[in-house]
């Protein structure tokens, strides 16, 4: 499947407006049996299955060492934000998108997010036991059994508009512009496809990284 027989497929399954998309687009997607009426058939529905999002991992076990002196007390994820705290905020935005399954990744004062977790019957919390040693690559190899198509979110994310999404086309890391320099990992080169394929710490007039990433299984 194409980027934009995906794009169509997924306008019909939200019920939105499919005139913008080409009449080569269209054609193919009928042709195939995936499209009839402006409606998703079954065999689209087959033919979307493998982009279903299984899950979403939220990176919580750091320090937060730049919140200091708040995070002495109290998990960075855990800060709260117009009447919700990032993560909860995450996790009903998940829901919102249709992604039920939820695995949160815990270390540093561990027992704020138990207690938390106490309110989301089904909300997986996992002990990452090196996060002081290995930081948040550590966070995805305690979850390493989940994954799958699956959502890498960290824990201070706070989108004003729901990002998520309940199929993804493929592998991508959320990035923003800027022209002024930062102290960020900024995406230093891409291939032919827009893949990265190197980034650097700090600059200007780049692409840095911030935000969800989405990792294909």
């Amino acid at each position: 499947m194409t980027e934009k027989e995906f794009d169509l497929l997924y306008a019909a399954h939200k019920g939105k407006e499919l005139a913008q998309f080409s009449k080569d687009t269209l054609f193919m997607c009928e042709k195939n049996g995936w499209l009839k009426s402006g409606k998703l058939t079954e065999s689209g529905y087959e033919a979307l299955s493998p982009y279903k999002v299984d899950n979403a991992i939220i990176m919580a076990a750091g320090r937060s060492r730049r919140c200091m002196p708040l995070s002495n007390y109290l998990p960075k994820g855990l800060f709260e934000i117009k009447g919700d705290t990032m993560v909860e905020r995450q996790i009903k935005q998940l829901h919102d998108a249709g992604i039920k399954q939820i695995i949160i990744v815990v270390g540093y004062l561990k027992e704020k997010y138990y207690e938390m977790a106490k309110k989301y019957k089904d909300l997986i919390v996992i002990d990452n036991t090196e996060w002081e040693e290995k930081n948040n690559i550590s966070s995805i190899y305690a979850a390493k059994d989940y994954l799958k198509n699956s959502y890498i979110c960290c824990s201070d994310n706070w989108f004003a508009h729901n990002v998520y999404c309940d199929y993804v086309y493929d592998s991508y890391y959320a990035c923003k512009y800027t022209d002024e320099f930062l102290d960020e990992y900024c995406v230093k080169s891409t291939d032919k496809e827009g893949y990265m394929t190197s980034v650097k710490k700090g600059g200007e007039k780049c692409w840095y990284t911030i935000g969800e990433a989405f990792f294909n299984k």
